[in-house]
């Protein structure tokens, strides 16, 4: 059962460090429901959900940035037909 739960933690750091954070998470998870190396594991498990939701936020900052050029642009060619 500890050659298992090994792989799996394998497989969580693998995926963890192969910024997969929403897999890693429910790997994470199982690990620690198996009470295998639980303290490593809710410390990895909160790192990925730090580092889904500032993922999040990256995209929004850049959703608004992109609408504020389209934006801008948008006011430059109607100022191009005056």
């Amino acid at each position: 059962m500890a050659t298992a739960q090994s792989s799996k933690q394998k497989k969580a750091d693998k995926l963890y460090n192969d910024l997969a954070y929403i897999e890693a998470v429910d790997v994470y998870k199982e690990l620690i429901e198996k009470d295998y190396n639980t303290v490593y594991n809710q410390s990895k498990l909160g790192d990925s959900y730090l580092k889904l939701t500032a993922r999040k936020m990256q995209y929004i900052i850049m959703l608004k940035l992109l609408k504020i050029q389209a934006f801008l642009l948008n006011i430059i060619l109607n100022m191009h037909r005056l």
